[in-house]
């Protein structure tokens, strides 16, 4: 019987769909172009957590989210992931698999509730010599809205945040900060694709 929790039923998860949006968010890290911000709106949507503290820091937010500039042109949150792309992905990887679904309870077995997440699981195979042994593998764990149908973050490689790679520390409150020295990093990326 499917469970039904403030009018989304989870029966409407389509692991298909999620599983599509994050191969095509990869396929674009891979093919290492610069991500606009309506791609970052298609891949996680519009001003999410992570995001918003960059806008916010730079000054395209104030503080209840609201434009106070342009959006920008590229995505700030998107570059600094192609950024550090080395993290996720393994340089020429022999296979590649995508698994997508919906996390269980490991005490009880049931289905979350609410069940607004996924995960989506991206292995990557490395052969070790050309009689096709894995040499190494590589695991991408990315979290899925459900209900908004987008990626979300945080991103797990190997069982690490990524978050904490791209320089993102929990401020005396708690909220996530980007350091200086990677904002400035990204803010001279981003000037730099226009010249």
């Amino acid at each position: 019987m499917s469970q039904s929790v403030m009018g989304y039923d989870n029966k409407e998860y389509d692991s298909n769909g999620a599983i599509d949006l994050a191969y095509k968010f990869i396929n674009k890290l891979r093919a290492d172009t610069p991500f606009l911000y309506e791609d970052e709106v298609t891949f996680f949507g519009e001003k999410t957590l992570y995001s918003y503290v960059i806008l916010h820091k730079l000054g395209y937010v104030d503080e209840k989210g609201q434009w106070i500039k342009s959006k920008p042109k590229y995505s700030y949150l998107c570059e600094l992931i192609r950024l550090n792309s080395n993290f996720i992905l393994l340089k020429n990887p022999a296979r590649q698999y995508y698994f997508g679904g919906i996390p269980k309870d490991v005490a009880s077995y049931d289905l979350y509730v609410p069940p607004f997440y996924s995960n989506i699981a991206f292995i990557q195979e490395q052969n070790s010599s050309p009689g096709g042994l894995v040499g190494y593998a590589k695991s991408v764990i990315i979290g899925f809205r459900i209900p908004q149908k987008r990626l979300d973050l945080p991103i797990f490689i190997d069982g690490k945040p990524l978050l904490e790679s791209l320089g993102f520390t929990p401020d005396s409150k708690g909220v996530p900060e980007l350091g200086k020295n990677e904002l400035d990093k990204l803010v001279k990326h981003i000037s730099n694709m226009d010249k």
